[in-house]
């Protein structure tokens, strides 16, 4: 295990997943998020580390090993606790309440964990001010895709 960090942060990130899910009950709603993130997080992933080349994660010469463990297992974990807890309200306000508390929640976590133990490497990438316009960006369109989404299948 070339970086324990990285290991750590995937269990923890499936242990909070799993304790989510717990405490919610998984519906299809949920399931149609997940699998919806493995893919786009996973084209957005290849675009920005291997295509622009804007980082790679943990260690360069298996940077693809480790870079499909985070796009099938802790972007999907994200995903799917982003739509666990969903507020049940759907006001402007409480989107936007909802999902800048994401982007102050990832933007934190990247910033005093990915970063400094090394589970992302940044070539070209800035946190600042990257990130947080980035996770703004993504999460506003996933919440749309959300209510799309729920709207057409959901019960």
């Amino acid at each position: 295990m070339k970086n324990i960090a990285f290991w750590i942060l995937l269990i923890i990130t499936i242990i909070i997943t799993t304790i989510t899910m717990k405490m919610k009950k998984y519906k299809l709603m949920d399931f149609i998020m997940t699998i919806s993130l493995v893919g786009i997080s996973a084209i957005i992933d290849k675009l920005l580390s291997s295509q622009f080349q804007l980082y790679y994660y943990v260690d360069y010469d298996n940077k693809l090993i480790y870079s499909a463990i985070y796009d099938l297992l802790i972007y999907p974990c994200y995903g799917a606790m982003f739509s666990f807890l969903m507020p049940k309200n759907r006001s402007y306000k409480s989107a936007v309440y909802y999902i800048l508390s994401w982007t102050m929640l990832l933007t934190f976590l990247e910033a005093i964990v990915v970063y400094p133990f090394h589970i992302v490497i940044y070539t070209g990438w800035w946190i600042f001010p990257y990130s947080p316009i980035f996770y703004v960006i993504g999460l506003t369109i996933t919440y749309i895709y959300y209510q799309l989404v729920e709207n057409k299948f959901a019960s």
